[in-house]
């Protein structure tokens, strides 16, 4: 099987063209066989580690948060 990385600032449940597109990509991709995981920045009611349609999701609080 093989494994996918995604890094962003900006993923689901963020609106916008980033996050639609990275959500899009890492989806089709679980669904093709991938095993897909994600690291973003923590947002709204997310938590630090969870399962999001077939991919791995992490979070971490932004440096700007800080």
């Amino acid at each position: 099987m093989k494994h996918l990385l995604l890094t962003t600032d900006d993923y689901y449940p963020r609106t916008g063209g980033v996050p639609a597109v990275s959500r899009y990509l890492c989806e089709g991709l679980a669904q093709k066989g991938y095993k897909v995981t994600v690291v973003t920045i923590k947002y709204g009611s997310l938590l630090a580690r969870e399962s999001f349609n077939g991919c791995l999701l992490y979070t971490s609080p932004s440096p700007r948060d800080a």
